[in-house]
Parts: structure tokens; C-alpha cells; sequence
């Protein structure tokens, strides 16, 4: 395994950022571990890197506080001043804020049901990605989520990992994709927001290159039938593309904007074909 030495998240944090991550979660996970595979009665939530403010973290907690199971929700920092800052501003013996980096993570108890790590990989070599995602994973529980990926700034796009620990080991299950419009809408546009392990690598060939372009030519024919609506080119080219790929699925239980590439979990964790 290559070493990993962890470095310091960078500080920008705005409001509404990761909310997609927070819907996803609430309408698309309620089947995580129920309780007997837990080592605690109470879910927790593992926020890795929030950043200057915990605004994201305290905005998930908002959200899960919605359910009626309870919930934990930790944000871990390697900059010890901001883990101190934080929780100043976190009002709730439910919400706690943490120095740490991926080791505290991977050794975490109780172990977490869900960790977010986003926007935090981006500096990282790629070589090192799938060696952070397995000692992240050793913090969850079986079946556990680990989320990670990059979003721009303001949280207009973003991609993520869907990475579940079954057994001791995690797999890939699935790449979220999440726009709300601001920036137009091609499939393309999608490349820049990747995860840190496939960004430079999205070559022909590639299972990624082959998603993209194929929902690339679905978007070419709506537009070439005259539809300017990004919105609409979305929806209707992530509609042709599912009826012609399994693996796609157009999320239609959720509003437009969600995509979901599924994986089976066999590929491998650096995400080479």
C-alpha cells in the first residue's frame, strides 16, 4: 500500500454545497445498515475536511435531523483551530467537531455508517486515491457509504463516488452526478468535476469516456431537435441514454439534476477498465 501523508483541506465552504449529498442520502439510502449490524444504537456521520466553517456539516445535520432515527454527526479537521472554531458554532450535543486525518478516521469507533470525504482529494496523487479510499473504508460499518468527490465552488456540479464496505473490503457502486443548471448543461461539462482517480484519465476507451460520450450523443440529438432548455436537454438526453444502458439510471424518483452511473463493485478501486 502506498503511504499516505494527509494535507490540509483548503478553507472555502459555502452554504448549499453538498445539499444534493443530502438529499441523495435521505431518498436514496434509507437502506443502509439497520441496527443489529451497527456497534451502536445512534447513526453516525463522519464529515471529513469541512473546511474554514462547518456550514455543510451543520447543514446535514439540519437534514438528517429530519428522520426519525437518531443520528451523530462528527466533523473531522486536520487543522486543529478550525475543529475548535467549529465547536463553538455547533449548538447540539449531537453534532461534535474533531482534529484528525484519514488514520483517526479508519480507526474510528463506534465505526460510521456514512463518510463524507468532499472536495478534500483533489491535491492528492492519483496513485494514492484507492490507498485513502480503503483506509477510509475501515471506518464504517459493514454496508456502510463512503461519498467522495468534487463539486465546484458554489455547488452548481459535482460528482461523486458511491463506495460501500462489504465485508473488509470497499466497492465502487456507483458515480452521482449532480447539476442544478447554473452553468448550462453538456455531459461534458461533468469531466471537470470528477473524482481526483479518473479525472486525467478519461481516455477513449475507458468505461468513463464511454458513459460520456454515449450521453453526449443522446444530448446531440435532443439539441439537434431544437431544445435549448438545459434542464430539458438533461432530463431527456439521461432518459434516451437509460433506455439504452443498464448501468444508467435517470433518477426519476428525485428532481432533475441527478444522475447515477452504477457499478457493479467488481471494478477495480483505481478506476482503470
Amino acid at each position: 500500500m502506498i503511504a499516505v501523508v494527509d494535507r490540509p483541506a483548503r478553507a472555502r465552504t459555502r452554504a448549499g454545497r453538498l445539499a444534493p449529498l443530502d438529499v441523495w442520502l435521505l431518498k436514496r439510502e434509507s437502506s443502509l445498515p439497520d441496527r443489529s449490524e451497527r456497534s451502536s444504537a445512534t447513526a453516525v456521520f463522519l464529515d471529513v475536511g469541512f473546511g474554514e466553517r462547518p456550514v455543510t456539516t451543520l447543514e446535514t445535520w439540519e437534514a438528517l435531523r429530519a428522520v426519525s432515527e437518531p443520528w451523530k454527526v462528527i466533523g473531522i479537521e486536520l487543522d486543529p483551530s478550525r475543529a475548535l472554531r467549529a465547536q463553538d458554532e455547533s449548538g447540539s450535543d449531537q453534532v461534535s467537531f474533531v482534529r484528525g486525518g484519514f488514520r483517526e478516521v479508519a480507526s474510528c469507533e463506534p465505526k460510521a455508517r456514512v463518510i463524507r470525504v468532499m472536495n478534500v482529494l483533489r491535491s492528492y496523487p492519483p496513485d494514492q486515491i484507492e490507498s485513502i479510499h480503503r483506509m477510509l473504508a475501515g471506518g464504517l460499518v459493514n454496508r456502510g457509504l463512503l461519498i467522495e468527490g468534487t463539486s465546484d465552488t458554489c455547488g452548481h456540479v459535482l460528482a461523486a463516488w458511491l463506495i460501500r464496505r462489504e465485508g473488509n473490503e470497499p466497492r465502487k457502486r456507483g458515480l452521482l452526478f449532480h447539476t442544478d443548471f447554473t452553468r448550462g448543461f453538456c455531459p461534458w461539462l461533468l469531466r471537470d468535476f470528477l473524482p481526483r482517480d479518473i479525472r486525467r484519465g478519461v481516455q477513449q476507451g475507458t468505461p468513463i469516456h464511454g458513459l460520456l460520450s454515449d450521453w453526449h450523443a443522446a444530448w446531440s440529438v435532443v439539441r439537434a431537435q431544437g431544445e435549448k432548455s438545459p434542464r430539458e436537454l438533461f432530463v431527456r438526453s439521461l432518459a434516451s441514454l437509460a433506455m439504452h444502458r443498464a448501468d444508467v439510471d435517470p433518477c426519476t424518483d428525485l428532481d432533475p439534476g441527478f444522475a447515477l452511473w452504477k457499478l457493479t463493485g467488481s471494478e477495480p478501486l483505481d478506476g482503470r477498465p
